[in-house]
């Protein structure tokens, strides 16, 4: 028995054309989705890269800004505390009888007597070779010898002048003896301090040719026999600083 052959009929023969033809197309056009899909995904992954490196370089100027505007307020603490110091009258007269070997200046807060200070026993006989000195000052007491004033107590008694003079000292190193607790603290480091105190410092440890030998050895015999450690590591510091800045 022959069975019929039953011939596509010309719809199907369309659908097949056309399943031929588009198939291709469909593919091509699905790998193009595909393709652009991982175009998009690329250029997603490259923006959340530089918003990472852009938040990453934003972190960083923040913590550089922030370093320097720490640092700032640190650099204008210690200039307050510095002029705070250079502006008090006890170590502005401290400093003023140190600058030189003869000094004529009201030494008390509450006194407008004028006394000459004279560093040493070689200022005084200076003192004694000059008329207007020797009479207006040395024959009426009103003078003082640095040197001398701060001797160790021994059992003599100090002079009312002397006794101001030391006053005056005490202060100044108890001020002084301030920076070094902040330098302890963490605050500054000696480098930092040194800029603004090095002539004082220089002052009170022999740093400086005008100042007697006799008064840098009576202030650093002074802060030891009568308590002020801080000033004495500051001293100590500014003669090691010295050392290191002479050395080749």
């Amino acid at each position: 028995m022959i069975e019929a052959v039953v011939e596509p009929s010309l719809s199907e023969h369309a659908r097949l054309w056309v399943a031929a033809l588009l198939g291709p197309a469909v593919t091509a056009l699905g790998f193009a989705f595909i393709y652009k899909q991982l175009q998009i995904s690329g250029r997603q992954a490259e923006v959340a890269s530089n918003n990472y490196l852009l938040s990453v370089e934003a972190a960083k100027r923040a913590t550089v800004q922030a370093a320097e505007q720490q640092n700032w307020k640190k650099a204008e603490f210690l200039a307050n505390q510095v002029k705070d110091f250079f502006g008090d009258e006890g170590v502005e007269r401290t400093i003023y009888m140190l600058d030189w070997h003869i000094r004529k200046l009201v030494i008390a807060d509450d006194d407008e007597e004028v006394v000459l200070t004279l560093h040493d026993d070689k200022a005084r006989a200076e003192a004694e070779s000059r008329p207007n000195l020797r009479d207006n000052f040395l024959k009426n007491g009103q003078s003082v010898i640095i040197a001398r004033a701060l001797r160790k107590h021994d059992g003599e008694s100090f002079t009312e002048h002397e006794a101001v003079v030391r006053d005056n000292f005490d202060w100044l190193f108890f001020r002084l003896g301030q920076f070094q607790h902040m330098i302890q603290s963490g605050l500054f480091t000696y480098q930092e301090v040194d800029i603004h105190l090095s002539y004082v410092l220089d002052l009170i440890s022999g740093g400086l040719d005008y100042v007697s030998s006799d008064v840098t050895a009576a202030i650093a015999r002074y802060v030891c026999e009568y308590d002020f450690p801080a000033t004495k590591a500051l001293m100590d510091s500014r003669l090691e600083y010295r050392k290191e800045k002479t050395k080749p």
